[in-house]
């Protein structure tokens, strides 16, 4: 469960307050934009669990499959960005169970449940305020734009959630430190 747990976190972290702007447009652009996401992700993934260099292979699997699915993600002719943003976001989920069960006696968490749960669910109502962003963006192209509310989530929600990400980062900077601190 706790390895469950530090991948999911892992996956929120680089997926929401990692995946700036910037490196969305990367993505955009090219596979190299794609390859420096996953990078990022794999770098949180290995701060966050025990001994990452003896399940190498997991984090290489998980850097392969995270580049497959979003490039697909970025390629495919999906007309709804919602369907696109949940089948993107399960895609990496059902990824991240499977390698969590097949690495589940290799490696655990360096962070207990306990700490990791709250930071979970905070990282999921960042995701949340991502996908209203997309649906208001999606809602805007479909002639609801001169409504005010979905004009202000399409201006604001992503910057808040931007914004909002890091106290996660912090919480997870800060609970990774006095973890590898304790053990050293």
């Amino acid at each position: 469960m706790e390895l469950t747990a530090a991948l999911l976190l892992s996956h929120l972290v680089g997926d929401f307050p990692l995946q700036t702007n910037q490196i969305y447009r990367l993505k955009s652009q090219s596979w190299v934009g794609i390859a420096l996401h996953v990078a990022i992700h794999i770098g949180v993934t290995a701060l966050l669990i025990k001994q990452p260099l003896t399940v190498w292979p997991m984090l290489l699997l998980l850097g392969v499959l995270h580049f497959l699915i979003d490039l697909l993600k970025l390629r495919a002719p999906i007309k709804r960005q919602w369907l696109g943003f949940l089948l993107d976001q399960s895609a990496h989920f059902i990824v991240l169970i499977i390698l969590s069960r097949l690495w589940s006696t290799a490696t655990a968490s360096v962070l207990p449940l306990y700490t990791l749960m709250p930071m979970i669910i905070y990282g999921l109502f960042l995701a949340t305020l991502v996908f209203l962003w997309v649906v208001a963006n999606e809602l805007a192209a479909s002639g609801f734009d001169h409504q005010p509310y979905i004009r202000w989530a399409r201006m604001h929600l992503l910057q808040l959630s931007q914004y909002a990400g890091l106290p996660l980062l912090f919480s997870v900077a800060t609970h990774w430190y006095r973890s590898s601190s304790r053990s050293s």
